[in-house]
């Protein structure tokens, strides 16, 4: 249609070509990143389970990603962001459908993630998308082991 505004929106899996749009996603979005999320080790993730990685672009522009783990059991949702320029399409909904997808097709039981206490806005998200709080629960992590030029206190 002549004049229309209309951009396709695509979400599809991450390739190594992405990682600067990706990594621009998350530092607007202001996603912590580490050692767990450098070149590497995204490489790694993307021969163990790459098809759960997934990027939302329209114009060759990265405007959101969202990066899946699978447990054998449980799917795990990390890195979860959408640029604020692009919110308000409803691309986080459809990263988030396209992964639980995948998800149910391994077979995951559930699916987890893990939502800052003062992130309020994501809280919401996630509510209006069906997942809820686990009150009783707390997140616990052991660092069994320091990349080079990570912080040992971490």
């Amino acid at each position: 249609k002549r004049g229309s505004c209309f951009m396709e929106i695509k979400i599809r899996p991450f390739t190594m070509s992405d990682l600067e749009g990706v990594q621009q996603v998350w530092e607007i979005c202001h996603i912590k990143t580490g050692p767990m999320d450098s070149m590497e080790e995204i490489q790694n993730k993307l021969k163990r389970d790459g098809n759960l990685f997934l990027v939302a672009e329209a114009n060759n522009i990265i405007m959101g990603t969202v990066m899946g783990a699978w447990d054998g059991r449980n799917g795990w949702i990390y890195n979860h962001a959408v640029d604020a320029r692009s919110r308000r399409l409803g691309l986080g909904s459809k990263l988030m459908a396209e992964l639980e997808r995948r998800f149910k097709e391994m077979g995951a039981i559930q699916i987890c993630l893990l939502v800052s206490k003062g992130n309020f806005d994501a809280q919401y998200f996630y509510e209006v998308n069906g997942f809820v709080p686990q009150e009783d629960d707390i997140v616990m992590a052991k660092r069994i082991q320091v990349r080079e030029g990570e912080d040992k206190s971490v």
